[in-house]
């Protein structure tokens, strides 16, 4: 009698223990379905002609977003062209300043390219 209470307890414990681990895979799958972002939707509607940019910041590491080869890139400055080039555009969902200072990055090297440089 003793022996069949431990063995019936054993089996409810492994029981428990494989609906948790199920009840957490569910759980991890919803997780990442709703943290999908938008960006993988667009893709997924116009895959010719959209990049996947990987990158790191400080909050983030090996992040990623999508981009679009830009024919022309041109920086202006109190209409004076400060460069001209062509490049990869990402885009992000997220604002960029919390103070709404600056809407875009560019890449450190902008300014050293040429016009017929390739990026890519």
């Amino acid at each position: 009698m003793a022996e069949r209470k431990v063995r019936d307890r054993a089996a409810y414990i492994q029981f428990s223990e494989e609906k948790e681990e199920k009840k957490r895979e569910k759980n991890e799958k919803k997780k990442q379905q709703i943290e999908q972002p938008l960006w993988r939707m667009w893709a997924k509607q116009f895959q010719t002609g959209i990049y996947v940019l990987q990158y790191s910041t400080v909050g983030k590491k090996n992040a990623k977003m999508p981009g679009v080869m830009a024919e022309e890139i041109v920086v202006l400055k109190d209409g004076e062209v400060l460069t001209r080039t062509k490049g990869m555009l990402g885009i992000s969902q997220e604002e960029l300043s919390e103070t709404k200072e600056f809407f875009i990055l560019l890449p450190n090297d902008i300014f050293d390219r040429e016009e017929s440089s390739n990026i890519l």
